[in-house]
This record gives C-alpha cells, sequence and structure tokens, in this order.
C-alpha cells in the first residue's frame, strides 16, 4: 500500500505523464516541422528527439505545477469549510450549554457567557478560581478530587452535580468534563460542558409529590400568600369541593380560599400564616371550627419545587378524636369526683384510728393501719391529679390571684413536706430566704407546685441525703430551684419529663410509685401564673428542677384565656 503522504505526490506524476504520451501524440508531428522551421542545423534524428522530449517534459512540468496549484487551492477551500464547520459547532455548543476550560488542577482559565449568567460570577472573578467552589454538596471535595483523578488519566467523567452559584442557590446540572491531551499524551486542559436540569428535577419532585398527597386522606392545598389563590389541591380535597361546593374537578384552579361560595374562615389562615417566620417559625398547627366540624390545620411554607413563595395547608378532620377525647374527661371526671368522697372518708376514719380514738390498738395492728393509710393516701392523691389533669385540659382551671411572697410560701412548703423528708430520712437545706420576694400567683397552686417538686426530690435522693431549695434573684423574675443529690435524669428522659403520664425511667435501676401527672400539672400551673419550668441534670450527680416566676413589678394583672389563672378583684 502507499502511504498517505505520497498519493498526492504520485497523482501528479501519473498526470503529467499521461499528459506528455498524449502530447506526444497529438503535437509531436507539429512539433517536428517546428524544429525543422526553426533548428534547421539539427540534421540528426536522434539529437532531434532530445529536444523534442525535452520540450513535452517542459511542458508536462508547467501542467503539473498548473494541476498542484488547482489541488491546493481545492484543500484550502476544503480546510476552510472545515474550520467554518468547527466554529458554527463551537457557537452551538455556546448558545445551548455552560462551558468551562481548566487546567489539569481545576483553576479555571476560560468561561463562556453561559457560565458568567449561570453561576453569577464576573468572568474576571472567576478566572484563576478552582473548580471546587461549584461544589455544593457534603463531599465537595471528594467529588472534585474523582473528576480530576479520571481527567489525568484521559478519561471522559459525566454525571449530575449538586452546584453553588454565588448567590447561594443550588443548582443541579448534567456535566461531561473532557480531558484534551497533547501529541505526547499529556494531560494539559479540561473542557466542562453543563447543562442546568435543575427545573426538571424540580419537575419530577413536584409530580411526585403531588402523586403522594393524593394519596392522603387529609386535604391538602397549596395556595398563594396574599391573594389565597389555589394552585394545587389533592384529591382528597377536590373530592370535597366537588361533594360539599359543587365546583368541577378543577374548578379550583380558578378560586381563592377567600370565595365567597367557599365559606372558609381564610381570615383566620392569613392571621396564622403572617406569624410564620417569625422567632424561627416554620409551622404552624391549630385546630379550627369549619362547616361544623372541629379540624386539625397544619400550615407551613412550602419549600422547593416552587418558582414562587406558596403555602401548604393540611386540614385534618378531628371531630370524632375531640368528642373521645372529651368522653375520655368525663369518665375520668365522674369516676374521679366517684372515688374521691369515699376515699375521703376512709382515710379520715384510718387516720383517727391511727390516733387512737377507738383506744389503744395492738402493734401488729397499727402497722397494718399505717400501711392502708398510706395507700389511701396514695390513692386520693392520684385521683386529685386526675381531676387537676382534667380541669387544665378543660380549661377550667381558674382561680383569684393574689399579691404573695415566695419566701414565706417556701418556708410553709418546707413544714408541709418535711413528712416526706422524714419518710425518705432527707433532709431539706433553705438557700435565700432572707428577703421578701412579691409575686402575683394562687397561693394553694404554687403550693401544689412547690410539694410536688420537693417530694420527688426526697424520692429520688438516697438516704441521709440533702435536698436544696433556693431562693434567687434572676433579673426580672424570682427563680425557686430543687436540687437533689440522686441518680440524675438521661437526656433522653429531659425532653419528656412535663409530658402526661411520663416518668423518668430511673437511671439507678429503682421504681418510684406515682401517676405520671405530676409534673405536667406543675408546668401548666407554673405557665398560668406566666412563668417557666425547667430542669438541669448530670446523670450520677443529681437533678435540679427550677421555676421562674415574674416579679410582682412584671408581673401581668391577669393572664386571660381559656383555663388561665385570673386575678382577684
Amino acid at each position: 500500500m502507499v502511504g498517505s503522504k505520497y498519493k498526492k505526490p504520485l497523482l501528479v506524476v501519473v498526470m503529467a505523464t499521461l499528459a506528455a504520451y498524449g502530447m506526444s501524440v497529438f503535437f509531436g508531428p507539429e512539433l517536428g516541422a517546428w524544429l525543422e522551421r526553426h533548428f534547421p542545423n539539427l540534421e540528426s534524428d536522434h539529437l532531434r528527439e532530445h529536444v523534442l522530449l525535452s520540450v513535452l517534459l517542459i511542458s508536462c512540468f508547467a501542467l503539473a505545477v498548473l494541476r498542484g496549484g488547482q489541488l491546493s487551492k481545492l484543500e484550502s477551500k476544503l480546510l476552510k469549510m472545515k474550520d467554518n464547520e468547527l466554529v458554527f459547532q463551537e457557537r452551538a455548543i455556546n448558545e445551548h450549554a455552560i462551558v468551562s476550560i481548566s487546567n489539569p488542577d481545576g483553576r479555571i482559565l476560560e468561561v463562556n457567557d453561559k457560565f458568567v449568567a449561570a453561576f453569577g460570577y464576573a468572568r474576571e472573578e472567576i478566572l484563576g478560581q478552582s473548580q471546587g467552589i461549584l461544589y455544593a454538596d457534603n463531599e465537595a471535595d471528594q467529588s472534585f478530587e474523582k473528576v480530576k483523578a479520571k481527567a489525568a488519566e484521559g478519561k471522559i467523567s459525566s454525571g449530575e452535580q449538586v452546584l453553588r452559584t454565588k448567590s447561594g442557590e443550588i443548582r443541579q446540572m448534567q456535566c461531561t468534563v473532557v480531558p484534551l491531551m497533547d501529541t505526547d499524551g499529556n494531560h494539559i486542559k479540561n473542557i466542562s460542558v453543563r447543562t442546568d436540569v435543575t427545573v426538571a428535577r424540580r419537575s419530577e419532585a413536584l409530580e411526585q409529590l403531588t402523586s403522594l398527597l393524593d394519596r392522603l386522606q387529609d386535604l391538602v392545598l397549596i395556595f398563594r400568600p396574599g391573594t389565597l389563590d389555589i394552585i394545587y389541591a389533592n384529591q382528597a380535597a377536590r373530592d370535597w369541593f366537588v361533594e360539599h361546593i359543587g365546583w368541577d374537578e378543577k374548578e379550583y384552579l380558578n378560586r381563592s380560599l377567600s370565595d365567597e361560595s367557599l365559606d372558609f374562615n381564610y381570615q383566620e389562615l392569613e392571621d396564622y400564616a403572617a406569624l410564620l417566620g417569625i422567632d424561627g417559625r416554620e409551622a404552624m398547627i391549630f385546630e379550627s371550627m369549619q362547616y361544623g366540624r372541629t379540624v386539625e390545620v397544619n400550615l407551613q411554607i412550602a419549600q422547593g419545587g416552587f418558582d414562587e413563595e406558596v403555602y401548604i395547608v393540611v386540614v385534618r378532620d378531628i371531630t370524632e378524636r375531640k368528642e373521645i377525647e372529651q368522653a375520655k374527661r368525663e369518665f375520668i371526671a365522674v369516676v374521679s369526683h366517684e372515688l374521691r368522697t369515699p376515699l375521703t372518708a376512709i382515710k379520715g376514719s384510718l387516720g383517727l384510728l391511727r390516733a387512737g380514738v377507738a383506744g389503744e390498738l395492738p402493734e401488729k395492728a397499727v402497722a397494718v393501719l399505717d400501711v392502708a393509710y398510706r395507700n389511701s393516701e396514695r390513692l386520693l392523691h392520684m385521683v386529685n391529679d386526675m381531676l387537676d389533669l382534667e380541669k387544665i385540659e378543660a380549661g377550667k382551671m381558674d382561680c383569684a390571684l393574689d399579691m404573695l411572697d415566695l419566701t414565706e410560701l417556701l418556708r410553709e412548703a418546707l413544714l408541709v413536706n418535711k413528712g416526706y423528708g422524714d419518710e425518705y430520712e432527707v433532709h431539706f437545706r433553705s438557700v435565700g430566704f432572707d428577703q421578701p420576694c412579691l409575686v402575683r400567683g394562687n397561693e394553694m397552686r404554687l403550693l401544689q407546685v412547690m410539694t410536688n417538686l420537693m417530694s420527688n426530690a426526697a424520692k429520688f435522693s438516697p438516704r441521709h441525703g440533702v435536698v436544696t431549695v433556693r431562693l434567687s434573684d434572676e433579673t426580672d423574675v424570682w427563680r425557686v430551684s430543687v436540687s437533689d443529690d440522686g441518680p440524675g435524669i438521661s437526656e433522653d428522659a429531659r425532653e419528656t419529663i412535663f409530658e402526661k403520664f411520663r416518668q423518668a425511667e430511673a437511671v439507678d435501676g429503682k421504681s418510684r410509685k406515682g401517676t405520671g401527672l405530676g409534673l405536667s400539672i406543675v408546668k401548666a400551673i407554673v405557665e398560668r401564673h406566666g412563668g417557666t419550668i425547667g430542669v438541669t441534670s448530670e446523670v450520677g450527680r443529681g437533678a435540679t428542677f427550677f421555676v421562674d416566676l415574674p416579679k410582682l413589678d412584671a408581673a401581668p394583672q391577669a393572664i386571660d384565656g381559656p383555663g388561665h389563672l385570673q386575678a382577684a378583684e
């Protein structure tokens, strides 16, 4: 086979030879006559043939040169067409894709206009920067290094990337990184071609979300703030519109939550929507009455998948649940009231017998009476807790608020709870009881709070332990703290300890009796005084419960609302 680089010269020689042969056939006689006229002295036929051949060769050479020039022009024309095609392709890529060129280390050497528009960096601002600043995922460095490693091996990388613009906006892009190698196989540059697929991915995610929402039994609506225009309703909501309002399947798209035919309490929704974002609130959950039904409304700002700020609201009918809860409360109230009267009588009778009203009793009988008395006391305490809980949930714990001195109230609480200390062989110690600490509160309820905290501290303290009751000035509030040196409370237990029917699991493995209602009731009472309650603890080093109550000059005159304590007239 003839090498490619010899093909063109060989072609020229062959063509020249053919041309020479043709000229000898067609123009040989005329050249001979021409030679005889102009060179009569060339007598030798042999010499005449040499001259003729020279003329023919010169003619062939001229023809070859002429043909070579034509071929060169044709080749230049083809190269120019090829260059134009490459320019056209480059222009097409630049118009469609986000392109950057970087060195092997990932430093950006050049970017196109699409890159500048997509990422928000000025060209002079991004040149020289590492491509790594564009990566936004948690493993950005690792992802960037993987791409660099493949490029160094001459391999093309292709895949989806999570990138960050200058403004911090997250974008998803399909990216192909092509390494450029020199003739010696050295890696000299990378070309990165990206396509923004953020909108497509959001559309896919939104489609998946709406598919899931259509399976819910709850009503789900997505609407614009301000106009309250509905832009999405799940299947349950669409069915509800058709059944109760008479709208067509897709008529909601032309409607607003403020539409008169909907008869929806949209003003309440707007009031709660105005609170979103304040103090980090991401959602508002509230109960409402709609169409004679009790509903639970979950309102929040929709995150992602939308080109505008929209709200999503989930409406759940909880009428039956509320009816069951009401029936349960009424049952507990009836049973508790029915139990409290006989229990009070039993406890009183047992107390009289223990006091010797019926005469002196044998030692064994006294021991049995003591057990019976303590159990009746425990039962009565449980009944009172359930009654208090029922009052709190029903919003009926209304008590007079009076000016009182926390110092005196705590002294009384120490006397009341001395029996607990003696029973558990624990000593109560007071700190900071050296000044009047005025608050506005209900003496009976605050005494209930302190009694609960002190009795709990005594129960969880070791024998001969010390429970410290401290009163301190914390600027706008008076703080009462009750500390024990018991086993402490785990972090998980601290998160739920103030919930109903919750008892902290003892880290020492010992069981303590109780209903699990005491601290939830304490929390409700403290909050109805405008105060707060909390706990600090370290496992193995005891626990401290603290109550902060507003000072008298900072305390509200009345805390209004359902179930709140009312100030005395």
